[in-house]
């Protein structure tokens, strides 16, 4: 996939375009927005291009280059982080050592750095020896969600690109082709996020959230059963704070337009007489508060337990 077909990036495709066409692509780039909304594929994409044979500002698709960097065998192209936990000083080691190294097509080289805030101190540190000096002819790729956790000292090095939500309308324009009936209810589930709207699976996540959240609040499961990898619990908080917040929205104007969940329509209502709109908005509060403390690795059981704790009288 070319960087000319990634949805609802229009400006930031066309400036990366605009560099791969006049070549002058700097050392390092932090490609920031929200989870969801295209930062590591146009990464890729981005990567692909820069070593691509046959296009000027974007990759062919088809050329030997482009193929190893698809099957992930490309020698020049290097990709770390993403499996949520710490990017360790060792894999920063190896990237310097490899970017050190002549490139094996006589090109460029470039690294992708996904999730780059959960570099840990030693890392970046030893990543910022490299930025100081950075090899010719390498390009380094930083993608990040919480770009504010990554060290002044580094931000300031890279060329920050940064992609934003959708508007909802034109998100709706978009999916309607390939989603028609559901393009509305998507375009809401994804709060401008144009890769999850297009994900196949997208309602069946929120459904399955809903069936455990429910289970959860009566008991019948616990944290290791709904609560996985740390995107794993990103997204169920994500579930969880846009019901609240449908729930506090029907309490607010008593109509469905400001609905993330449009079509639980009914069950938000019944959820929202059970409460008042000061409890809600204080639970909300909460699990904010709670999701940022999460990149500390607080205990998954013990913060599952909380977070049922104070939402069980809502949810009931």
């Amino acid at each position: 996939m070319p960087l000319a077909s990634i949805i609802g990036q229009d400006r930031t495709i066309a400036l990366l375009r605009g560099i791969l066409r006049r070549n002058i692509a700097a050392h390092c780039y932090l490609f920031s927005g929200e989870g969801g909304i295209g930062k590591t594929q146009a990464a890729r994409e981005f990567a692909r291009a820069l070593l691509c044979r046959e296009a000027v500002d974007d990759a062919c698709g088809v050329c030997a280059n482009c193929e190893r960097i698809d099957a992930g065998i490309h020698p020049d192209v290097r990709v770390i982080g993403g499996e949520e936990r710490q990017i360790k000083i060792d894999e920063i080691r190896a990237i310097d050592e490899a970017l050190g190294m002549k490139a094996f097509e006589g090109g460029r080289k470039v690294v992708v750095v996904r999730q780059a805030d959960t570099m840990n101190s030693a890392a970046a540190n030893a990543f910022l020896k490299t930025l100081e000096e950075p090899p010719p002819e390498s390009v380094i790729i930083l993608v990040s969600s919480r770009p504010e956790l990554l060290p002044d000292t580094i931000r300031s090095r890279a060329q920050n690109v940064r992609f934003y939500p959708v508007p909802r309308g034109e998100l709706v324009r978009m999916l309607e082709p390939e989603f028609r009936g559901e393009a509305d209810i998507r375009s809401r589930l994804a709060s401008g996020r144009a890769c999850l709207a297009a994900d196949p699976e997208l309602l069946r996540h929120r459904d399955e959230f809903l069936d455990g959240l429910r289970r959860a609040v009566r008991g019948e499961v616990e944290a290791d059963q709904l609560w996985g990898e740390r995107d794993e619990i990103d997204a169920w908080m994500d579930q969880a704070i846009a019901w609240l917040r449908d729930i506090a929205a029907w309490q607010a104007a008593g109509s469905s337009s400001l609905l993330v969940n449009a079509d639980r329509e009914r069950e938000i209502q019944a959820a929202a007489s059970r409460s008042n709109i000061k409890t809600v908005t204080s639970l909300l509060s909460d699990l904010y508060r709670v999701k940022e403390l999460l990149r500390f690795n607080l205990n998954k059981r013990i913060t599952f337990s909380y977070i049922l704790m104070r939402l069980a009288p809502v949810l009931r």
